[in-house]
């Protein structure tokens, strides 16, 4: 995963070929993060002067054994990171799929997928191919700018609907998974990610929104309250267009109390 070279050093525009100066949006000038198999989600928060990056890393595959989330540090605009720290235990139940968010008070939030119920096999028994996008969300936070991260790990919850009770497991077991960035209105936090009815990512597929009332200025975050939207069983689903909603995204606008999300569908 390369970082953008915010310098726009002459070293690096004599490089770009053509004659033309390189600009942070030119890939080939950045520096790289880590390389590996698998890696997504290179999310960032700045916290004083550094970066802090969170990435699901896996040296397999997508999707295989091993797959885990990984911090990563610059104090230098990117140029250099620190070595990957690992947020859960190299044993652990898979864990994948980062959002980040800081609070008013300098709190770094990195929030997850996770099987913590360690679902290994379908409801006839058999073995599951993947196990990255099921079970839970959870969350751990760092007060010292992500040098470290906290021993306690804290579920995120909400409530069930419809397409959890009916979904592969019947309910037993949650399929999801987030591919958002955290968005701020105000005091409150918005999130989207999706529901899975159909192991592994098949239909119905519906996009829903995870809401924080109080993470920005709550410091004991046993207490940090989290709402499901919209209210009701369904989530944003389209009867016309597809039944497969997933990897929504939100963002609230700037001239109107109303929000732009957005997300991929099976009908284009």
């Amino acid at each position: 995963i390369p970082s953008p070279d915010l310098g726009g050093s002459a070293a690096a525009s004599r490089a770009s070929g053509a004659g033309l100066p390189r600009t942070s949006r030119d890939l080939s000038a950045g520096s790289v993060i880590v390389e590996d198999g698998y890696l997504d989600q290179p999310y960032c928060v700045v916290h004083g002067g550094t970066w802090v990056c969170a990435i699901t890393r896996n040296s397999a595959s997508e999707g295989h054994l091993g797959e885990h989330v990984e911090v990563f540090l610059s104090s230098d605009l990117g140029i250099t990171w620190s070595p990957g720290m690992r947020l859960e235990a190299p044993d652990a139940q898979t864990n994948a799929y980062t959002t980040l968010v800081q609070t008013a008070f300098g709190r770094i939030y990195v929030i997850y997928n996770m099987n913590l119920d360690n679902v290994t096999r379908l409801p006839d028994g058999q073995a599951i191919t993947r196990d990255d996008e099921l079970s839970s969300f959870v969350m751990r936070w760092s007060d010292d700018g992500g040098h470290t991260f906290s021993a306690e790990r804290l579920l995120v919850p909400y409530r069930k609907t419809s397409i959890d009770m009916n979904n592969t497991w019947h309910g037993e077991y949650r399929i999801m998974w987030c591919v958002d960035q955290v968005k701020i209105r105000g005091n409150t936090t918005y999130h989207a990610f999706t529901k899975i009815g159909t192991y592994v990512q098949n239909p119905p597929e519906e996009m829903w929104f995870l809401s924080s009332p109080n993470l920005l200025h709550e410091r004991d975050a046993s207490a940090v309250e989290w709402v499901l939207l919209p209210d009701g069983d369904r989530g944003v689903q389209s009867p016309v267009l597809s039944q497969n909603w997933e990897e929504g995204h939100i963002v609230p606008l700037t001239s109107s109390p109303g929000f732009f999300a957005v997300c991929r569908t099976s009908g284009g």
